[in-house]
């Protein structure tokens, strides 16, 4: 897989000068880290001497690092170029237990072909009923909305929900209905959270991918949370109950968002 959608110039300097100082900013435009490097081809009267540096970027604004002007009454002179790479997972945790995405007390039912020696094959694809809600599998940020048009970064073209987790991997949701908004932009959401419902097609499609290099992506496997919190393989899930364990729902929050969790009020 690569990217359906990149945003144009997803990273710009933001250089702010004074009488006595010059300050190096970077705008990150995108939803996603970036991985940046700044090389210096000319640098007068500023110091310290900064010919290479690295930063990771986070979404917005990033105060990178401060030149001192040496003497004022001289003019200061530098030139600089940069590269940046979208900063993806290249070593995700393959054993992370994700939530079943059709809530909590349903019975899993996953679309199935046979393949030409006549073997079932089972899909990635769960059988929902229309306007069913869909549950996020992981804590994370929505960085695309089925509906959004706007200049993102998205993996799938169009139609997709997409979340990012913390080790980098992300969630694509397709067949989520595109007119019901229930999460943003930028929103951090929550294991077990509802994030959309069902489309009058009936079937939510659920791919985890991560970085493969620098312009390609690879689907993994997912592993899912038993009853039991321990962790059952997405071809064995087929005709299950979901549970949404509370350890697991837990396992990535921070101590102020459990204290929610437990008090109901998280989402």
């Amino acid at each position: 897989m690569v990217f359906g959608n990149r945003i144009n110039a997803p990273v710009v300097m933001d250089v702010q000068k004074s009488t006595d100082k010059v300050s190096f900013n970077a705008i990150n435009k995108s939803y996603f880290l970036y991985d940046l490097t700044i090389n210096f081809s000319d640098l007068q009267n500023l110091f310290p001497k900064v010919f290479e540096q690295h930063a990771t970027l986070h979404p917005g604004t990033n105060n990178l690092f401060v030149l001192s002007v040496g003497d004022k009454e001289q003019s200061i002179q530098y030139e600089y170029t940069i590269t940046y790479s979208i900063k993806l997972a290249n070593n995700p945790d393959l054993t992370f237990p994700y939530l079943v995405p059709i809530g909590a007390g349903k019975t899993v039912k996953l679309e199935s072909i046979q393949n030409n020696t006549g073997e079932t094959i089972l899909l990635n694809n769960f059988e929902m009923t229309y306007m069913d809600t869909v549950f996020a599998i992981r804590k994370g940020t929505v960085t695309a909305l089925p509906d959004n048009n706007s200049e993102v970064e998205r993996i799938i073209k169009s139609s997709s929900l997409e979340i990012l987790h913390g080790d980098g991997t992300v969630a694509l949701y397709r067949g989520l209905d595109q007119s019901s908004h229930f999460v943003r932009l930028g929103q951090i959401v929550y294991p077990g959270q509802p994030i959309g419902i069902i489309n009058k097609y009936r079937i939510l499609t659920l791919d985890i991918v991560a970085m493969q290099s620098n312009l390609s992506l690879k689907r993994l496997d997912i592993n899912y949370s038993d009853q039991n919190s321990g962790i059952i393989s997405s071809n064995l899930i087929n005709g299950t109950i979901v549970c949404f364990p509370k350890e697991i729902i837990k396992r990535e929050l921070t101590n102020k968002e459990i204290k929610k969790f437990e008090k109901g009020n998280l989402y």
